[in-house]
């Protein structure tokens, strides 16, 4: 397979891996079998947010953020599911709104063909950017992709958000780029990093139009209610889950050190990472700063799942190919993409910890690589997808 050029067998497979995915995930769901339960949630908060009075917007997140108005809408619409609580910010559910206008499994449907195009195109992407055809084939095989499409997540639409993010700051276009990162409202933990790198690079209008972008957002939707059923949500049972199972820092400390632990351990943690960040992102490249900001996303945020882990994927295809040039960078980064880790979190609570590890292991490589200190000459940035 030539270099930098994508193998037709290998899109194909992950393309056939991705239509199976998604058509097993449909299939559970029309049997009634537990899948897809993410997804019913964003469902049920865009109908939610749709029975809104018209024009009444900042009115809509206090309908929406009712434990008992989701329950009764989620039971509603799929009798006898357990409760999923509808955790994303008012941004989100004008969104999906639309969506929610179609049935429900006409809405399923085309939400797991948009997940599922947006993932094809990571793996071009990344395929493309590494001079690396077998990256399509990884993807294939990548556990957090198929998590996140089997539980109707929307992570890959989001990574392409941050591509695009990378993209437009490559080719000179940085208000653009701040424009595509205020999407990230929608999933606020993943929005710091980004913000911190457009600081570092000093793009002051970037991050003028994103604060302006802020602040209208939370001046349409009031975030009030939304502040208020995530502190309810935070203090009950089940929520998350699995703490130790989370891949970030908090995660990790309840792993290692038990629920105590995590509060003083995600506060360093942020606080570390987004300084290396920093750093990176002013010393070096521009992808000296994204690869260790994709990274920091899902390290530092303060509910991170399997499936945010898909960020490995463009934190190690975005960085330059001197950045792993020790053994221990080279493997950090071959383990991270490889379906183990992940896999091993399911295989008992002696391993739930192994996907932070290697993420933690990855970001420590691209901490201690060699940084050029040099823009992409525009002729060497690949095409997204």
């Amino acid at each position: 397979m030539k270099a930098g050029k994508p193998s037709f067998t290998a899109l194909a497979v992950l393309l056939a891996a991705l239509a199976i995915t998604c058509a097993l995930a449909y299939a559970r769901f029309r049997s009634g079998q537990p899948a897809l339960r993410d997804f019913l949630s964003f469902y049920a908060g865009g109908r939610l947010f749709l029975e809104s009075p018209p024009f009444t917007w900042s009115a809509a997140p206090a309908r929406i953020y009712s434990a008992q108005a989701q329950r009764n809408m989620e039971s509603r619409l799929r009798p006898g599911a357990p409760y999923m609580p509808c955790l994303r910010p008012p941004l989100f559910w004008a969104m999906v709104a639309p969506l929610s206008r179609l049935s429900l499994e006409n809405a399923l449907m085309v939400w797991l063909a948009l997940n599922a195009a947006a993932a094809a195109a990571i793996g071009l992407w990344a395929a493309a950017r590494m001079g690396e055809p077998a990256m399509l084939l990884l993807l294939a095989l990548f556990v957090p992709l198929i998590v996140s499409l089997s539980v109707g997540q929307d992570t890959p639409l989001l990574v392409m958000v941050l591509l695009g993010f990378l993209a437009l700051l490559e080719r000179g276009r940085p208000i653009s780029a701040a424009i595509l990162l205020s999407l990230l409202w929608v999933k606020p933990q993943w929005l710091a990093p980004f913000a911190l790198l457009l600081l570092a690079r000093r793009e002051w209008r970037a991050l003028g139009v994103l604060a302006g972008l802020s602040a209208a957002i939370w001046a349409v939707f009031s975030p009030l209610p939304y502040l208020r059923f995530l502190n309810e949500v935070r203090h009950s049972p089940g929520v998350p889950a699995c703490l130790a199972c989370m891949p970030n820092v908090r995660g990790l400390a309840a792993w290692l050190g038990g629920v105590e632990a995590m509060g003083v351990a995600a506060a360093v943690g942020a606080g570390a990472a987004w300084a290396i960040v920093y750093v990176r992102a002013r010393r070096g490249s521009l992808s000296a700063g994204f690869a260790p900001a994709c990274l920091a996303a899902l390290l530092a945020g303060y509910y991170s799942h399997i499936y945010d882990c898909l960020l490995v994927v463009p934190a190690v295809a975005a960085a330059a190919p001197d950045e792993f040039q020790a053994r221990w960078q080279k493997v950090s980064a071959g383990v991270a993409l490889s379906p183990l880790p992940y896999l091993a979190s399911y295989w008992g609570p002696a391993l739930r910890g192994f996907p932070a590890l290697t993420a933690l292991a990855v970001f420590a490589a691209l901490a201690a690589g060699k940084s050029a200190a040099h823009r992409a000459p525009q002729s060497q940035v690949p095409p997204l997808g």
